[in-house]
């Protein structure tokens, strides 16, 4: 079979269905380390926003693209918090306990 016309594309296109599934964080609860995994890896700037559960921000932190990312939380107060995770148009929010 002649694959000579074929090419390699690796900047897929997420849709936000994909985004938001494709995100794990784990451990939850946490004692501070949390790490966030993406099933597939985000083409643009990573930001995280940490909210209360008043909507306030509490720490905020931009990072480059990885399939991996930990973040240490270890300085914070043990509660509720949401993290919102935001790569170009897409977005997932998700609750963190910190114990």
């Amino acid at each position: 079979r002649d694959t000579s016309a074929c090419e390699n594309v690796s900047n897929v296109a997420l849709d936000p269905f994909t985004f938001d599934r494709g995100l794990e964080i784990y451990p939850n609860p946490t004692s501070g380390l949390i790490s966030l995994r993406f099933a597939q890896m985000p083409t643009a700037h990573i930001q995280l926003k940490l909210m209360n559960l008043r909507g306030q921000e509490v720490i905020q932190r931009e990072m480059e693209p990885g399939q991996l990312i930990e973040w240490n939380l270890k300085d914070l107060p043990e509660g509720i918090y949401f993290l919102q995770v935001k790569s170009g148009d897409l977005s997932s929010t998700r609750k963190i306990v910190i114990r």
